[in-house]
């Protein structure tokens, strides 16, 4: 990997791609937290896409692996699907990591069947374990 950018949301996005190159986890940690501060029910993804794709564009490429790790619970905001399909067709491959069952998906607020279909891969990833094995299967 020649260029890792990363990026955080709860009601807004944030490139934290500088807080992890410059500091170690325990001070970049605290940062991002301090400019995401958690809310009772703001989490917004479509918002976090629109923001995506205007500002940052760029990091998202035929060479780029677009990793979503997320619930995909919008809190009934508009989900902005065309947006989350028009990145994934960008990037080279799209994965999400949720860590709800499949079975939470799509009840409530829960757009993950509408974003499902859009990415080449869906892992629950709630454990190391979960992870560890998602990661197994995306390299073989």
């Amino acid at each position: 990997m020649s260029r890792t950018r990363s990026f955080a949301f709860i009601d807004h996005l944030e490139d934290i791609s500088q807080d992890f190159e410059a500091n170690r986890p325990e001070v970049a940690i605290p940062s991002v937290l301090y400019r995401l501060p958690p809310g009772h029910y703001n989490t917004d993804l479509g918002s976090s896409l629109t923001q995506l794709t205007h500002d940052h564009l760029d990091a998202v490429d035929g060479r780029t692996t677009l990793i979503v790790c997320g619930d995909g619970r919008n809190n009934y905001n508009n989900p902005r699907v065309d947006l989350m399909h028009d990145l994934a067709r960008r990037a080279r491959k799209a994965v999400w990591f949720n860590p709800e069952p499949p079975n939470a998906w799509g009840t409530d607020d829960s757009d993950m069947l509408s974003y499902a279909p859009l990415v080449d891969c869906v892992f629950q990833v709630a454990t190391l374990r979960q992870l560890g094995l998602a990661v197994d299967q995306l390299f073989l």
